[in-house]
């Protein structure tokens, strides 16, 4: 099928879970294609990670470029597909001291990633750019842990959903109401307070810039 360059096709309305890896994917393009594309800079001006996306947002997917092959008729030829899997990056903590060095069985999609945890907890794993939940079953001396993961839900930093959701993330105790209640205030207090901030309680630019590098970096001191 031929998109035109103003087709409204061409334009995606994000939907919970989706990240331009995922979008991009599901209409055959690498993701660095569909994040780059000039219409899609004000969507990198404001989200600045193309992982983490709001529902709402608009993504511009280009039209895939057609590409043909010449081949000699009655032989058989083979074409492979370059696949980009997306990388699934998680620390495990408990009480701030990292799982490390426990087997691990990761179910997604229907496969079946094994592996052990890193000296710092950190499970590092190739997944499907469309995978929206994944179960993580980690071996420990007590019995298996499992955690039911949600793929591609993050929600962009500087959205109150965002930060409730890495303040869980995290180990703080933070209700994933949407809006800043008191129970929120209470787990940013906390927060600012372990990592040396003026626990106001308040979202501010420092407060966001120190939770997204905790998080990422899986750095932060988790809550008891």
């Amino acid at each position: 099928m031929e998109v035109r360059a103003d087709d409204p096709n061409s334009w995606h309305t994000v939907r919970p879970g989706e990240c331009v890896a995922s979008i991009a994917d599901a209409r055959g393009h690498f993701w660095q294609t569909v994040w780059h594309d000039a219409r899609n800079q004000e969507l990198r001006e404001r989200r600045k990670n193309p992982n983490t996306l709001s529902p709402g947002d608009r993504v511009w997917v280009p039209p895939l470029d057609e590409r043909k092959e010449s081949v000699a008729t009655g032989q058989v030829h083979r074409f492979k597909r370059i696949g980009v899997p997306s990388r699934l990056r998680l620390r495990l903590l408990e009480r701030g001291e990292a799982l490390a060095s426990l087997p691990y069985r990761l179910e997604v999609a229907g496969r079946v990633v094994e592996g052990t945890t890193d000296p710092d907890g950190w499970v590092v794993a190739a997944v499907p750019p469309q995978a929206l939940v994944a179960l993580l079953i980690v071996q420990t001396a007590d019995g298996p842990r499992e955690f039911e993961l949600q793929v591609g839900h993050l929600d962009p930093s500087d959205e109150i959903s965002g930060v409730q959701q890495r303040l869980l993330n995290l180990g703080f105790s933070c209700p994933q109401s949407g809006t800043l209640d008191d129970p929120t205030s209470d787990a940013i207090a906390l927060f600012q307070q372990r990592e040396g901030l003026a626990p106001t309680g308040e979202v501010d630019s420092d407060l966001l810039a120190r939770l997204a590098r905790a998080h990422d970096e899986g750095t932060a001191r988790s809550a008891p």
